[in-house]
């Protein structure tokens, strides 16, 4: 793999794991009103949960 093709993952990495710590600050600040929202915030994080997940396996050839 040619050192470009390692900054671009490497980049791709520190931009998601950007992402996911924006996500859950957000996630903290928010007062939930009501049993849907706390429903909904539980499958945003299992999906941000997969993500990674699969992300790691397809980066480790764990498929």
């Amino acid at each position: 793999m040619s050192s470009i093709e390692e900054l671009k993952a490497k980049l791709d990495k520190v931009i998601v794991m950007i992402l996911v710590i924006k996500l859950f600050s957000y996630l903290v600040e928010i007062k939930t009103e009501n049993i849907i929202e706390l429903l909904y915030m539980a499958i945003i994080v299992l999906l941000v949960s997969v993500s990674l997940w699969l992300e790691h396996a397809k980066n480790n050839g764990l498929d």
